[in-house]
């Protein structure tokens, strides 16, 4: 038992640990920044070119689709939080909200061509 306490702690460092400190970690890292930016500046296009596509004033398809949008996510909001689920989803719901919500407002706010 006394031999068990004056043991000492060797960390185990092997080649996969390095490969993946070493390689992985700088790939996967600017990988994951890159796809996060492409998909924000995704979801605010997406929406800046629905409203301008939909109606001949981009304002009033902002305002008719920025009302339906926020009542509709609401409504799903509520309802993923009222049956439980995992809150890394009601994040992911709010963050593609904001993002659409701006792509809205900047549809509103550019001039009709």
């Amino acid at each position: 038992m006394a031999m068990v306490a004056l043991m000492v702690y060797k960390p185990e460092i092997n080649f996969l640990t390095i490969l993946l400190a070493v390689v992985v970690v700088p790939i996967v890292g600017p990988l994951l920044i890159f796809f996060l930016i492409s998909w924000g500046a995704g979801v605010v296009a997406s929406s800046v070119l629905c409203c301008r596509a939909v109606a001949p004033k981009p304002q009033i398809a902002a305002v008719v689709f920025g009302t339906l949008f926020c009542l509709a996510q609401a409504i799903i909001i509520f309802g993923v939080i009222q049956q439980g689920y995992s809150w890394v989803l009601v994040t992911y719901h709010v963050i593609f909200d904001v993002l659409t919500l701006v792509g809205i407002v900047i549809a509103y706010k550019t001039p009709a061509a």
